[in-house]
């Protein structure tokens, strides 16, 4: 393997690695990549980063697909596991994981090479015959994963990540591959909060990173720039900002990994926090308060295919806005699509927020319904109620959705938690056109939404 890797300096070498696997990533997989006859003779090399490659596609179909089809593709994993366990390693990564990578030049006796840096965020703890991260306690890791932890969306539980390095044989690396390593982290654990592959799979498809990040957030230039740059292929180069002896190269430069985030990944970035997809969910649960307006706009943007619970206390302030909002919503259900819904109500102890917790389990367990068939508005209710709300459904599959009268421009926001209870980046909606549109003028003008200040 090793006399084949260190062919890359050879230019036809590094031209038919990328045209063949790299640079056509992931689109090549659909095409002739599952043809046994064609990856039988694979070199070991290009064996071991076929499977890292299908280990970081997004589809899973064509992953099980592959696996079917090739019996040796488990023994090509680039990492030391115990043979009886190849096959149960590789059914974790793609069922329970999300595998980044991304390619830093480095420089090896005088002479540029690529390696490639590759991540796996689990959605629980690793089983236990899972290596360990490849030089798990390297200063450069520990400040990456430093960094990392200090970015809105990215804190990093370590029981649930791997850091690899491909070849396997490398054991060591600089600090210019820092930043490399840092994005394959971030994008692992960015899609895996957000169960999808839309990060990672840009990343994997079209970039060399060559920079140095620092423990202030900061991108600092690199050495060997010039012979760097000879072994990006067709892969667009990005360094930092200031880089020396760049001139003449194509590249992109980030002076923060902020920049990094927005240069890299602008699409799947928006694609992530922004939707246009009405939820839907056969529950909608909710407390009711005296802007009743708030619940009806709910009402209206989700699509509800079963039942509406409106949760509600002895307080007159609770009550009595429950019974006005139960009847708009049920002499009014062709105007927020509600036909065939029912509308049922629940009382709840508000005097503690245990109490509160306490019935909202009930409540939410007596339902009979799947966890992702629900929807909980926090966006009604007093401080103790949201808190008691989003602690009931925290670790669970149950959606929450609230609106910002601040934010004019998406002011629905979508949460949802993963499986260690914690917050996945939330997904923000526009305010569709005449939401209340359908609704009789008495009744808009009753709700009077547009004056509403929170």
């Amino acid at each position: 393997m090793s006399k084949w890797w260190n062919s890359w300096s050879d230019d036809m070498a590094q031209r038919e690695l990328y045209e063949d696997f790299i640079h056509e990533f992931p689109s090549t997989l659909k095409d002739s990549c599952l043809d046994d006859k064609h990856l039988h003779h694979l070199p070991e090399a290009k064996r071991q980063y076929f499977a890292l490659e299908l280990l970081a596609c997004h589809d899973k179909n064509i992953r099980i697909e592959a696996l079917n089809k090739l019996p040796w593709l488990p023994d090509a994993l680039p990492f030391q596991v115990p043979e009886k366990q190849r096959k149960n390693a590789w059914k974790f990564i793609f069922e329970h994981s999300v595998c980044a990578f991304a390619l830093a030049p480095v420089v090896k006796k005088g002479m540029a090479e690529l390696r490639l840096f590759y991540a796996i965020y689990a959605n629980h703890e690793f089983p236990p015959f899972f290596p360990e991260s490849d030089n798990k306690k390297h200063p450069s890791i520990q400040r990456e994963l430093d960094i990392l932890n200090k970015i809105p969306y990215s804190k990093i539980d370590q029981a649930r990540l791997r850091i690899f390095s491909f070849p396997p044989e490398t054991k060591t690396r600089g600090n210019s591959a820092s930043l490399a390593v840092a994005s394959a982290v971030w994008a692992a654990c960015r899609d895996g909060m957000n169960n999808e592959h839309a990060i990672s799979r840009r990343l994997a498809k079209g970039y060399v990173i060559s920079a140095e990040l620092t423990r202030d957030n900061t991108v600092k230039p690199v050495a060997f720039i010039v012979a760097k740059a000879d072994c990006i292929g067709k892969r667009k180069f990005i360094v930092a900002n200031g880089q020396q002896d760049i001139a003449g190269i194509e590249h992109y430069t980030v002076s923060v990994f902020d920049d990094l985030k927005k240069r890299l990944l602008p699409e799947a970035v928006y694609q992530s926090e922004l939707t246009s997809e009405p939820p839907r969910c056969k529950l909608l649960i909710g407390f009711v308060s005296e802007k009743i307006e708030q619940f009806v706009q709910i009402a209206a943007l989700v699509t509800v295919t079963g039942s509406i619970c409106l949760l509600y206390s002895d307080d007159d302030k609770s009550k009595l806005p429950m019974e006005k909002l139960r009847k708009i919503l049920e002499e009014n259900k062709t105007a927020w699509n509600g036909r065939n819904v029912t509308i049922t109500t629940a009382k709840i102890d508000d005097k503690r927020l245990d109490f509160i917790e306490t019935d909202i389990l009930r409540i939410l367990d007596e339902s009979g319904l799947k966890e992702d068939e629900i929807i909980f508005n926090i966006t009604g209710g007093n401080k103790p109620m949201t808190m008691a709300g989003t602690n009931a459904v925290a670790g669970r599959r149950i959606k929450l959705i609230y609106r910002d009268y601040t934010n004019k421009q998406y002011p629905y926001m979508i949460i949802s938690y993963d499986t260690s209870h914690r917050l996945r980046p939330a997904k923000f909606m526009a305010e569709p056109p005449d939401l209340l549109g359908n609704f009789p003028a008495a009744v808009r003008a009753e709700l009077c939404p547009a004056k509403i200040q929170k």
